[in-house]
């Protein structure tokens, strides 16, 4: 049986230990629902990019006009990358993330944003997911933390057209996600 000392010394260490191992486990979620947000943007963001004709040009550069009355240093590039779209895209993509479910994965746990719609109009399956207010706005918050801390990063990545952009910006620039997605 225990004295009085003896629940006072467990309640102790109860307060002491308890408390890390809680943040600790709510840390670790915590970088893993970073890590699906940064995913679900940089896939709306190359979605944006995709859906722009890509003949669809804008004029960038000087627009003095020179004593003869002639523009000169202005030329045109690409619109789907350029500097105005990505900037137009960066501006609203947020608000696209009501489109999305917390799911998770029943065998390991893991939790990651679904879309809950197709953008084609195809069937969606959706399983083992979690659909609420609270969901939608703490990822439109953390997409919205993402792109303002990391707006020009974002803009450097995506004028290029590359496949990993998931790698360049969900790991090694805002290092949301490890290396080894397994390690979440």
């Amino acid at each position: 049986m225990c004295t009085k000392n003896c629940l006072l010394v467990a309640s102790f260490l109860l307060l002491f230990f308890l408390p890390p191992l809680v943040l600790s486990a709510s840390k670790q979620e915590r970088k893993e629902l970073l890590c699906a947000a940064c995913v679900a943007l940089v896939d709306e963001i190359e979605w944006g990019i995709e859906q722009v004709d890509p003949k669809k040009k804008i004029q960038v550069g000087s627009f003095r006009v020179d004593p003869d009355g002639e523009q000169k240093g202005s030329y045109q590039v690409p619109y789907a990358r350029s500097e105005t779209h990505l900037t137009e895209l960066l501006e609203n993509i947020c608000s696209k993330m009501n489109t999305y479910a917390l799911s998770t994965d029943p065998d390991s746990g893991k939790k990651s944003y679904v879309r809950t719609s197709s953008r084609k109009g195809e069937a969606v399956t959706l399983s083992n997911i979690s659909m609420s207010s609270e969901v939608s706005d703490r990822l439109k918050h953390d997409c919205n933390s993402i792109v303002e801390e990391f707006e020009e990063e974002l803009m450097d990545v995506f004028r290029t057209k590359d496949s990993t952009h998931e790698d360049e910006v969900c790991r090694r620039i805002t290092g949301y996600c490890p290396s080894n997605r397994d390690e979440l």
